[in-house]
């Protein structure tokens, strides 16, 4: 896999990723076996998140369902376009603009 910040005119640079299709494959088939159990730790991700990162936490704070559900929705979707990346980008930045009227901050 090779990384490569890209300036974009965007305030964050982009990363472009680029994935044998042997990585791709082991993705989805990985992913396969960590589905089932992925709201549960999308739950605990931002569970520890808040005990890690207290200010963090306290971003996300409300009803916990509702990040943890899109974390798990996000994650579904990026596996799912894993063959074709490109076409994440909508939707990333979506989720970006909406994590950062949370007060999320590029770093």
């Amino acid at each position: 896999m090779s990384l490569k910040l890209v300036k974009s005119d965007t305030i964050v640079p982009t990363i472009q990723i680029e994935l044998s299709e042997r990585q791709k494959t082991l993705i989805v088939e990985s992913f396969g076996q960590f589905e089932p159990v992925i709201e549960y730790s999308s739950k605990i991700f931002f569970d520890r998140l808040a005990q890690v990162e207290p200010s963090l936490g306290a971003q996300f704070s409300g009803d916990t369902n509702v990040h943890s559900d899109k974390l798990a929705t996000v994650l579904q979707i990026a596996v799912i376009s894993v063959r074709n990346l490109d076409s994440l980008v909508p939707m990333l930045r979506l989720l970006g603009s909406e994590y950062r009227s949370y007060g999320a901050q590029p770093e």
